[in-house]
């Protein structure tokens, strides 16, 4: 007996002016409060208010990257995208808060290094991912 199940989980791409490999875990960690398995942003989790931590950790799942390690975030294709990971669909008011947020580290960033370019958000898309997984019993021996 065949059984098609389908998966539905959903992606917050963040597409910058700047080479997001140099600061999309700080970020996930400043806005979400999510860190990933091996985090060099700890401290930065922390900036995010515990109800929105708490908001963030029951809707955002992790991801098994490249580098082996569980993280809520991890870069795109586009060198200058990066990807937050939902097990369900966002809410208005938390991509609200990714854009405000995203706002505040890149003002953060600029004043405490006001020779750099400041990062600049040119668009936030939310993707919906969807997946059958097919189930087929089998016979036992």
């Amino acid at each position: 007996m065949r059984k098609e199940e389908e998966s539905i989980k959903y992606r917050v791409v963040i597409k910058t002016n700047a080479l997001a490999a140099s600061f999309y875990e700080e970020l996930c960690a400043f806005v979400t409060g999510q860190v990933s398995e091996i985090d060099t942003s700890n401290s930065r989790r922390f900036r995010a208010p515990s109800e929105v931590r708490s908001m963030f950790e029951a809707s955002m799942e992790r991801r098994l990257g490249a580098d082996n390690h569980w993280s809520p975030v991890y870069p795109c294709d586009d060198t200058n995208s990066f990807e937050l990971y939902f097990k369900e669909k966002p809410t208005p008011e938390m991509v609200q808060i990714i854009k405000d947020g995203c706002e505040e580290f890149s003002d953060e960033k600029k004043e405490k290094n006001p020779i750099m370019t400041r990062i600049e958000i040119i668009d936030i898309k939310v993707l919906q991912e969807k997946t059958i997984n097919i189930y087929e019993e089998v016979e036992l021996y």
